[in-house]
């Protein structure tokens, strides 16, 4: 219920929990629909005003309420992104961003930080796409003087088997490569030679993004990296460490 999600969220940041990870919407589409369908309903049972019947204050005393409330959540809270657009949405670029743009706007005020995770890609095309309209879309509702900052967290594949790529990819509904013909809108995804299965290598994704970057004047205060290991943390953290140690190669923001 509502009121059980509040009282779960405020004994966690009682507890020292420092962000939330708000996703879902599985449920989204039942009829009837459930008080908690997806991740901006919770959101909205967490900071509406109406927030103010669980304390012992004055309903017109906004400022008190507010002060309260923030004491009953983490600093940070995140929502996932699709750059392709959510399957869930028949992948539409503009229902998806409208629902993103949403989470945001009801967040701003009452957390420091709102993270946005994106799903991860194989397109560069796509990404690059996305970071471009979610940084126009959202950076207006989070002015510099505001008390509420926004980061983006670029998901992107770590060295992974080919095979392992192919299979997680069609669970996560994420377009690969193998879908359909080759072409200019697709990755060039760089594999090592001499292997059954070769790692996918997500280099030239990378140089791709940063070339953007550079660019559009995007840096790390507001665009980070989030690696998807798919079970290889090991060889993840071998190929950032190569990046950061290859002087010729172009570093990612």
């Amino acid at each position: 219920s509502p009121a059980e999600a509040r009282a779960v969220v405020a004994r966690l940041a009682e507890a020292g929990a420092e962000g939330l990870l708000l996703v879902g919407g599985n449920d989204a589409f039942d009829e009837p629909p459930k008080p908690l369908r997806d991740a901006e309903a919770l959101l909205h049972e967490l900071v509406v005003e109406d927030f103010a019947k669980d304390f012992d204050v004055d309903d017109d005393d906004l400022v008190q309420v507010q002060k309260k409330r923030r004491n009953t959540l983490p600093r940070t809270v995140a929502f996932a992104a699709y750059p392709e657009g959510h399957p869930g949405l028949g992948r539409n670029a503009d229902e998806t961003m409208r629902s993103l743009r949403r989470k945001c706007e009801g967040a701003v005020g009452s957390f420091d930080v709102v993270r946005v995770v994106s799903q991860f890609a194989l397109d560069s095309e796509a990404l690059v796409t996305w970071i471009d309209r979610t940084l126009r879309e959202l950076r207006p509702l989070f002015p510099a003087a505001g008390r509420t900052q926004l980061r983006i967290d670029l998901g992107v594949p770590g060295p992974t088997p080919a095979k392992v790529l192919r299979r997680v990819a069609k669970v996560c509904r994420v377009r690969h490569p193998d879908d359909e013909p080759e072409d200019d809108a697709h990755p060039r995804s760089t594999t090592t030679s001499g292997e059954d299965d070769p790692d996918f290598l997500p280099t030239e994704l990378l140089l791709d993004v940063a070339a953007y970057c550079e660019r559009a004047d995007v840096d790390g205060s507001i665009l980070s990296l989030h690696f998807y290991p798919f079970g290889g943390t090991t060889r993840t953290l071998d190929f950032i460490r190569r990046l950061r140690d290859d002087d010729s190669a172009q570093q990612p923001p």
